[in-house]
């Protein structure tokens, strides 16, 4: 599978989340036209189950080379730049549409 999609870590309403990207109650997906193409919802939301384990999130989406997040680890930002062949980006919008709107244009932009 070739990674393209972008992640943003919301809730239900698709408002980023404030906390940690791991611990996300959903991440919305998007192609890199800024469609959304999936709401999945995260199993490791709550505190305590291994949401600063980021293999498990990169695992849980697959499709994904971005991850949009307000907040993020910084050993975890290190982990998914690193071995994981993920792009961590921490923005500072409040929806998730706004978010990758922004990043897509920053893209075409640089």
């Amino acid at each position: 599978m070739i990674k393209k999609a972008i992640a943003v870590g919301a809730d239900q309403e698709g408002k980023i989340w404030t906390r940690h990207f791991g611990m996300a109650p959903f991440y919305y997906i998007f192609d890199r036209q800024g469609a959304l193409l999936e709401k999945r919802e995260n199993p490791y939301t709550e505190a305590g189950k291994d949401h600063d384990d980021p293999t498990l999130i990169v695992e849980l989406l697959p499709e994904c080379d971005t991850f949009l997040a307000r907040r993020m680890g910084v050993k975890s930002r290190q982990e998914l730049a690193g071995s994981l062949g993920v792009n961590p980006v921490l923005v500072t919008e409040t929806e998730a549409e706004a978010a990758v709107h922004n990043y897509l244009m920053a893209q075409e932009e640089g």
